[in-house]
């Protein structure tokens, strides 16, 4: 219905009898025409670069495409192998859109990705539904403390296996302390004990671990009146200021440690106090 008033007007001059369709033809009839094979074309203007990244204008006439064909286009353009390969939304919809033509193509396409149950399945990435993320802004030095924890490493001679980083988010201040196991006490009396050695900050920010999401560290930040805030499941970068440091560590570590691994606790005092002396 929408696409037969343009084929009449280009074959037979004649206008539909409602007056807003009418003015649609008018303004739009420019850019349609018919194809040896009697399908309406739209017509649009395609910048080309040629070898001498001359850019040249020429015209490409797309097929329009009733609506009862569009999810026939999209799935031999998303789901086939050899012309889809369940491609993302931006890539599908220019594949589409080099031969065929429908108003408000881009938005039909993208829902028709997103919505397609194979891409849900097999794909970890920006085409599967996400709740919207935001920033955790900082203002001064100790607003925020984030915490992670690395290992297990190998069991040092103290008896250590983990490490809880604590960074300061402002001036990426940063304290490594070695730890026995990465239980809620130890966690907690690690960080009552160095973590808080400056000071008591605003907020500690971690991801959803059990050895910090519990009463014990719950009532820690209860009592010393600090905001406790968590990544998303399954998003390291949303600490992403904890998770960085490790690389460093560990290749720091790797650096001094005996062949055995057993003494690498020994070195995070002096790492630390070298990271925390450097630009950053």
């Amino acid at each position: 219905p929408d696409l037969y008033p343009f084929i009449r007007w280009i074959k037979d001059g004649e206008l539909p009898l409602d007056n807003d369709l009418t003015r649609k033809v008018i303004r739009e009839a420019d850019f349609y025409v018919l194809n040896e094979s009697g399908v309406l074309c739209r017509l649009n203007e395609v910048k080309s670069t040629g070898k001498k990244q001359v850019e040249e204008l020429f015209v490409r006439a797309r097929r329009c495409v009733p609506d009862k064909f569009k999810r026939l286009v999209c799935s031999l353009y998303h789901d086939s192998p050899f012309a889809g390969a369940h491609l993302g939304r931006s890539k599908t919809y220019e594949r589409i859109s080099r031969q065929f033509f429908w108003h408000d193509m881009y938005r039909y396409v993208a829902v028709y990705v997103k919505t397609c149950f194979i891409c849900q399945r097999v794909k970890d990435g920006p085409d599967i539904a996400t709740a919207p993320l935001g920033s955790l802004p900082v203002t001064h030095p100790w607003d925020m403390l984030c915490l992670d924890t690395w290992g297990p490493l190998p069991i040092s001679e103290q008896g250590n296996k983990y490490v809880l980083t604590v960074i300061d988010a402002y001036s990426k201040w940063c304290n490594a302390i070695p730890m026995p196991n990465k239980k809620a006490e130890t966690i907690a009396r690690a960080l009552y004990t160095h973590g808080f050695n400056l000071g008591i900050p605003n907020r500690i920010h971690h991801d959803q671990g059990k050895e910090y999401c519990n009463e014990i560290l719950a009532k820690l930040a209860e009592l010393h009146s600090i905001d406790d805030t968590k990544t998303s499941a399954y998003h390291p970068q949303g600490n992403a200021i904890a998770e960085r440091i490790h690389r460093f560590f560990g290749n720091a570590i790797s650096a001094y440690v005996r062949e055995d691994q057993r003494n690498w606790d020994d070195f995070c005092p002096a790492i630390c106090r070298a990271y925390n002396d450097a630009f950053n």
